[in-house]
Parts: structure tokens; C-alpha cells; sequence
């Protein structure tokens, strides 16, 4: 209901930009308050699969295959949704992820 609610009547960068200021840093789910990194391991989205593969293994469970639903009709890059606005609040917001990560916009 809160997703409907917040797309509605909105275009898809005001929606973002609400999403970006009104919830907390990615790196508030894996460091403490004076930014130290206070998990073991912090898999990459990109590579989920993968990361799901490796995890099962190391806890020695047998991977279960991940299904992909609820997946998108829309086939817009990233480039399309986000504006230079959003770029900019979004490296703000999460520098500390994408240097962890060493993620890049291109």
C-alpha cells in the first residue's frame, strides 16, 4: 500500500527523491554509529546468486534456487530514471557504500 501511495501521482524522480530523504544510508545495516563495519561479510546485490551459492556452502546448507518474482516490465536503465539530482543525493547519502563497494555510475 505504501509503494501505490508513494508513486501515485508522482513521477518516477519525485518518487525516488522521497524514497532517498526520508530513509536511512545502506550503511546503516551494516556499521555502527561511528561508520565501523561491525558484520562479517557484506554481499553484493549484482551478484546475488552467487553470493546466495557461497553463503549456503559456508553454512552447509544446500542452496535452494532463487526464483525471480515480481520482476519489472519495465525495462528503463538507470540512466532513464535517474536525473543528476538523484545521482547526486544518492552519492551523498551513500559514499560510504559505494567506496566500500567501489561502485561507479556510468
Amino acid at each position: 500500500k505504501m509503494s501505490v501511495e508513494l508513486f501515485r501521482d508522482r513521477s518516477d524522480q519525485q518518487a525516488l527523491k522521497t524514497i532517498i530523504l526520508n530513509h536511512d544510508s545502506q550503511a546503516s545495516y551494516y556499521s555502527d554509529q561511528n561508520g565501523k563495519v561491525i558484520v562479517d561479510y557484506i554481499a553484493s546485490f549484482e551478484n546475488l546468486r552467487d553470493e546466495f551459492i557461497s553463503f549456503c556452502y559456508k553454512v552447509n546448507v544446500k542452496a535452494p534456487t532463487l526464483e525471480h518474482g515480481n520482476k519489472s516490465s519495465h525495462n528503463s536503465s538507470l540512466h532513464e530514471i535517474y536525473n543528476q539530482e538523484l545521482i547526486d543525493l544518492v552519492a551523498d547519502k551513500d559514499k560510504e557504500v559505494i567506496k566500500l563497494m567501489s561502485y561507479q555510475y556510468e
